[in-house]
């Protein structure tokens, strides 16, 4: 079956349920239009609905790329790389998601076609966020803003007032050498909640997010 759309798995339990038929495995063939195949953006979405529905299996499909080279194809991970070997966007959207370790934490969003998943580690002290945005902000000024809550849960102690944050954006722009780095701080503790405001969230574009302790934070350069 082809994802479409979201809760096409949640609407087939549904309807086995009615008709009395067992729950049974369910795998998605193929995930993933062609005109959304190298955007960050579009992958998180996607990966968000597969985490949430929770299929058996999820595969992701191949198309042509841009340059109309065929993506179905090993050396290519079907399209996180050019075939000429680059990375791609797309191979940093699958390496955030891959990053994220330990417990799976709800994430909802208003007002921006913006989903994500994000995971707490307890035993690494650190969370970590994939952000994918389908659209724009209301306006060019306005930005994308985080809120993290129940912070304590990556703090020794109630009486540290701060986290560290890092932020880095994977523009839509075809081939790319490494995210770009946005923020590299700390941020204050108010009630249990961290606020962190993502610069130049783009239609297309994704974010990454990890919040660590201060102590642990490793010293960077700041973005340019």
């Amino acid at each position: 079956m082809a994802l479409d759309h979201p809760n096409n798995v949640f609407n087939l339990r549904q309807f086995l349920a009615k008709r009395g038929i067992p729950d049974r495995p369910i795998s998605i063939n193929e995930f993933r239009y062609s005109d959304g195949t190298h955007r960050p953006g579009d992958i998180v979405w996607w990966l968000t609905h597969i985490e949430a529905e929770a299929p058996k299996s999820a595969a992701s499909s191949c198309w042509l790329d841009r340059e109309g080279y065929s993506n179905c194809e090993v050396d290519t991970l079907n399209g996180l790389l050019s075939h000429d070997g680059l990375l791609r966007e797309a191979w940093f959207a699958h390496h955030g998601y891959a990053e994220i370790t330990g417990q799976l934490v709800g994430v909802g969003s208003s007002g921006f076609k913006v989903a994500g998943i994000a995971g707490v580690d307890s035993d690494l002290k650190v969370s970590r966020l994939i952000l994918g945005s389908r659209g724009v902000a209301a306006s060019a000024e306005e930005s994308v803003e985080v809120v993290f809550r129940n912070v304590d849960r990556l703090r020794p102690s109630l009486k540290e007032p701060a986290v560290f944050v890092r932020a880095e954006r994977i523009p839509d722009s075809g081939m790319l050498d490494n995210p770009q780095g946005t923020i590299a701080a700390p941020y204050q503790v108010v009630n249990n909640e961290v606020r962190v405001r993502l610069p130049d969230f783009e239609a297309g574009d994704a974010y990454t997010v990890v919040l660590g302790r201060v102590v642990d934070a490793v010293p960077a350069a700041a973005p340019k």
